[in-house]
C-alpha cells in the first residue's frame, strides 16, 4: 500500500471498524496518517477527528485543529 493514500486510507478505515480484521485503532490511526501525509482530505479529517477524541493515539486539541484545517483546504 505504500504510495497508495486511498488505499492507506480505507486500510485505516478496516482497522477502525474491523471489516475483514480485528479492530485496533492504533493500527487504524497509523494508515489514515499515512494517507494525510500524502493529501487526501478524507484522511486529514479522520486523523484531526482521532487526536480530538484519542481514538488511537493521545489526544492533542493543537494537532486536531490542525489536521481538520489541512482537510477543509
Amino acid at each position: 500500500i505504500e504510495g497508495d493514500d486511498l488505499g492507506q486510507y480505507w486500510c485505516g478505515l478496516c482497522y477502525c471498524f474491523g471489516l475483514g480484521t480485528k479492530r485496533n485503532l492504533e493500527h487504524a490511526f497509523f494508515w489514515c496518517h499515512k494517507s494525510a501525509a500524502q493529501g487526501l482530505a478524507q484522511a486529514q479529517y479522520e486523523i484531526g477527528s482521532s487526536l480530538r477524541d484519542g481514538r488511537g493515539c493521545v489526544k492533542d486539541k493543537e494537532g486536531s485543529i490542525l489536521w481538520i484545517n489541512k482537510a477543509k483546504d
